[in-house]
């Protein structure tokens, strides 16, 4: 039987702008009109000792290929690999065929994919499910426990919340469990969006693999306590590259009463460990998220914490401003004491467009640096 094991459906790669990986490749495409490619693996089972012809094309009629047929010739066993550099786009199909023969997957893209981790400000926690509205449906979610893609339609599928048919809550309540952790809501996220905004400027597929957890302190995050850190390096591996972590947490630290020196030294741990599990160091947008006014008030303790992310935004190369969500207080932006959701329907609004453009900003300073480098 045909089959295809990569690339899988809605699965985004990301762009790289300093080209440098021709020699990874087995074949690199025509750039093609946005800047950017990425190395796709191509691989699967078909007849053993039989070459077929691979073609990668457009989703969009007419179908136009984006380089020409090439030629693969299966192993004994009927395996088939390889590599190719696709330029910035999509959505794509991959066509494998052998005269009456023929499999086609997709689609799949070459864009922008961040990991997203944190606490309940970036997961499902606020008061409308959005779905993605950009017509091609370009925003795709990483489903990290079924290692599958989808259209990021709310709710995310995050690790503390499941989608239909993964035996619904109960591998979640064991996590919770684990990590004396109780906080649950059945809403909505900013991700779809943040990814409809981002699709529409940069004409690109957006990827989102969101490993938030509401509730969760820095300390489970900490390679030390294991299991978030465990499931953030484990997302990160299965993206290989991406342009950035997306870091939104505090709330539960500010609660406690952590001091935000060790909040920061912690991140930076973090950070660091997460770097040498990968082999290179992604960058980081931290967001400004340490206010919850339906659970706690602690003026100063919000602002020490402001105050050490600032200095990290400052001081530190790998780490940019994120979306500062503190901002957006009031009835208007807020749900109501005894509410659980977090965000009204215009908060949840106003907050996807802080994300959407902390990260165009950041995409807009690696595209000078790339420029200024050639």
């Amino acid at each position: 039987m045909t089959a295809f094991t990569f690339p899988v459906p809605y699965a985004v790669y990301q762009r790289r702008l300093a080209w440098a990986d021709d020699n990874k490749a087995d074949f690199v495409a025509d750039a093609g009109a946005l800047p950017g490619r990425a190395l796709v693996p191509f691989a699967g089972k078909a007849a053993p000792h039989a070459t077929y012809g691979l073609r990668v094309m457009t989703t969009e009629f007419p179908r136009q290929q984006i380089m020409p047929e090439l030629l693969l010739r299966t192993d004994a066993q009927g395996r088939f690999h390889v590599t190719l550099a696709l330029p910035a786009g999509g959505w794509y199909l991959a066509n494998l065929r052998l005269e009456d023969e023929s499999i086609t997957v997709g689609p799949f893209g070459v864009g922008e994919v961040y990991l997203i981790a944190g606490q309940s400000f970036v997961g499902n926690y606020h008061s409308s499910r959005l779905a993605v509205s950009e017509p091609r449906g370009r925003v795709a979610a990483f489903n990290l426990r079924k290692r599958q893609w989808r259209v990021a339609h709310d709710p995310q599928p995050t690790p503390d919340f499941p989608d239909e048919g993964e035996g619904r809550w109960a591998h979640v309540n064991k996590l919770q469990t684990k990590m004396h952790l109780q906080q649950r809501f059945d809403g909505g996220s900013v991700w779809p969006m943040v990814g409809d905004m981002l699709v529409g400027v940069l004409g690109m597929p957006v990827g989102f693999a969101n490993i938030s957890f509401g509730g969760s302190p820095i300390k489970r995050w900490h390679p030390e306590h294991g299991r978030l850190f465990g499931l953030m390096a484990e997302a990160a591996r299965q993206l290989g590259r991406f342009r950035a972590v997306l870091w939104a947490q505090g709330e539960s630290d500010v609660e406690s009463g952590l001091a935000a020196e060790d909040w920061a030294k912690r991140l930076k741990q973090i950070q660091k460990a997460l770097a040498g599990e990968l082999g290179f160091q992604p960058d980081w947008l931290v967001a400004k998220s340490t206010r919850h006014p339906s659970a706690y008030d602690q003026p100063e303790r919000e602002e020490a914490l402001r105050s050490a992310i600032d200095r990290l935004w400052r001081r530190d190369p790998t780490i940019f401003p994120g979306a500062d969500t503190d901002r957006l207080l009031g009835e208007e932006n807020r749900a109501g004491i005894g509410d659980s959701a977090h965000f009204s329907a215009e908060g949840q609004r106003r907050a996807a467009w802080l994300w959407f453009h902390a990260i165009m900003a950041h995409i807009e300073h690696r595209e000078a640096l790339a420029a200024a480098a050639e």
